[in-house]
């Protein structure tokens, strides 16, 4: 895992592109930082990143709650028509 070898880069947006970074990547994925922390991702990055999700207030800084809700009403709809 990140981090355990010393420093942390857990919740270290820097430094977890400079892992990357070192590491070479060709494409960089951005899940579940901060929004702010992933701008500073983005901004130090050598490779192009994409974001898949991020942490906001508003689904209680889980970034997938509201895909999970959407899978569930979907099968309790699916499950109720038939």
């Amino acid at each position: 895992m990140l981090g355990c070898e010393g420093k942390s880069i857990m919740c270290n947006p820097a430094g977890q592109v400079k892992y990357l970074v070192d590491n070479k990547t060709q494409l960089n994925i951005s899940m579940g930082l901060w929004v702010g922390h992933d701008m500073v991702f983005n901004q130090k990055s050598d490779s192009p990143v994409t974001t898949s999700v991020v942490k906001d207030r508003p689904s209680n800084h889980n970034p997938v709650a509201s895909i999970n809700q959407l899978m569930w009403f979907s099968r309790q709809y699916s499950m109720d028509s038939k």
